[in-house]
């Protein structure tokens, strides 16, 4: 094989990082430092085996090669491998930076591992596997793009211990959002939304209209007062103006007073007041602020049999529903009894308000918080600044958890499959769904279950077994085998 070489668009931002995995792989298997040259610096190949990687408008070779990249979606991505004149030629395409970098994670996650490796196996005395770039690089042709626009993860931020690595984490499962709950709102706010930017990630921060401690003096009953609801909308404003508006946060995230099991609060109809409520607040909210994104978490126990009511909510609202039945909204993995009709549920709201329904919906099953020693944050922190120690001893905490949960996750996939595919046809895409990862030391790994929830909400039209052997090949995974 000949020797070599990496032919970039543009080294910044997520192509830079695109171009970095590249090279650190490469010279992981070669044992040697890979030649990267600038796409218009490098008017013939330098070398007789070459990785192309950018976009048609930064880098030449990628703009002969194709035409069109995964019907022009932002975050799609063609990959090819094919042999010119004895050469292996790999193109990594994207039609945005963030396209680049996702073909680049699938190119080294799945490629590498599940064809290249496969298709080279062998019984010899040399070895059993082959080795990538250093034996010839099986064809291959893939085009590409998300079924889910905003694939998110769902956390408290007490419970992220190191942010970095976090959404490093989260942007090689091609996770590209992060709803971020807080009692408190961290002082480092700033610097965490730049560097989940830097990763293709919008960052959303929760924060309570009227349900925690923070509003103890709450009454139901002040839903249909125009005064209090118009006092809180100026609450709420002045909240968002001084805490996160300054961070460059891409949206708020909020729950009210909806997670019981009851329909009535004080002999009030919980549906009924709740969208008295968020409607008065969110219409003060945007007309000062009216492309303000706003994520209305729903808890669907206390207003199922009232779906008229909720119905009414402000259509400029996404609507991200919790607990709407057996899993993949349950938290135990293994609660898949009234499937049926966690499933018609989910039909009845996916166009609640008509065929503009912004929709979302939080996934569980993995870990969570410790409720019965939780404590409140009363006080500012700082966010994902925990010691590797601190991470440590959490990792080795919850990995009996995670082994359980991706038994469950592994028996019951193809329950998340049908619900997420469901949704993706439906809102043709235009959706958001939430996995609730908290308490689980995912910046210190990437682990099983979470790695095939996000492979299901990029392509849920998969086969299930197709999905879980790409998923637990990928060598960023980490299958819990205690």
């Amino acid at each position: 094989m000949g020797k070599w070489s990496i032919i970039y668009g543009e080294y910044e931002g997520l192509e830079s990082k695109a171009v970095a995995l590249l090279a650190a792989r490469m010279a992981e298997t070669l044992k040697e430092t890979i030649p990267c040259l600038k796409a218009d610096c490098a008017d013939e190949r330098t070398s007789s085996d070459t990785v192309i990687v950018g976009t048609r408008d930064d880098n030449a070779f990628i703009g002969k090669k194709f035409r069109e990249i995964a019907n022009g979606n932002e975050e799609g991505y063609n990959v090819c491998v094919e042999e010119q004149a004895g050469a292996n030629i790999v193109y990594i395409a994207g039609n945005t930076a963030r396209g680049v970098y996702y073909g680049t994670v699938d190119f080294l996650g799945e490629y590498l591992p599940t064809v290249a490796v496969s298709k080279a196996l062998n019984f010899n005395l040399d070895g059993f596997f082959g080795a990538p770039f250093r034996d010839v690089m099986p064809a291959y042709m893939l085009e590409s793009a998300p079924s889910v626009q905003h694939r998110a993860i769902w956390t408290w931020g007490h419970c992220i211990f190191n942010y970095k690595k976090f959404f490093e984490n989260m942007s090689l499962l091609k996770l590209n959002e992060i709803v971020i709950w807080n009692d408190c709102m961290p002082v480092n706010a700033s610097e965490a939304v730049a560097y989940a930017h830097g990763l293709g990630i919008r960052v959303i921060f929760g924060f309570s209209w009227g349900w925690d401690v923070n509003y103890e003096k709450f009454e139901i009953a002040d839903c249909f007062k125009e005064n209090k609801v118009r006092e809180f909308a100026g609450q709420v404003t002045a909240f968002y103006e001084k805490n996160i508006l300054p961070t460059g946060a891409d949206g708020i995230y909020f729950q009210s007073f909806t997670e019981t099991q009851s329909d009535t609060l004080r002999g009030i109809r919980i549906s009924e007041a709740v969208v008295k409520w968020v409607n008065g607040i969110a219409s003060e909210v945007l007309e000062k602020y009216p492309s303000l994104e706003i994520q209305f978490g729903l808890h669907a126990t206390s207003v199922k049999d009232h779906l008229d009511d909720i119905a009414g909510v402000d259509e400029r609202i996404k609507i991200v529903w919790e607990d709407c039945g057996s899993f993949p909204y349950h938290y135990s993995p293994a609660a898949v009894g009234d499937f049926a009709q966690t499933e018609e549920f989910t039909q009845k709201i996916l166009t609640l308000r008509g065929k503009k329904e912004k929709f979302g919906a939080v996934f569980k099953g993995m870990t969570t918080l410790y409720w019965d020693v939780f404590k409140h944050i009363e006080n500012p922190f700082v966010l994902g600044a925990n010691s590797e120690k601190t991470l440590n001893d959490v990792y080795s905490d919850r990995l009996p958890a995670w082994k359980y949960i991706q038994a469950e996750w592994m028996k019951n996939v193809k329950y998340a499959k049908k619900i997420t595919e469901s949704i993706a046809r439906k809102t043709k895409g235009n959706t958001d769904i939430q996995l609730l990862v908290e308490y689980g030391a995912f910046e210190k790994e990437i682990f099983f279950p979470v790695a095939l929830a996000a492979k299901i909400m990029w392509q849920p039209s998969a086969d299930v077994t197709e999905l879980i052997e790409k998923t637990m090949l990928n060598p960023f995974v980490k299958f819990v085998n205690l």
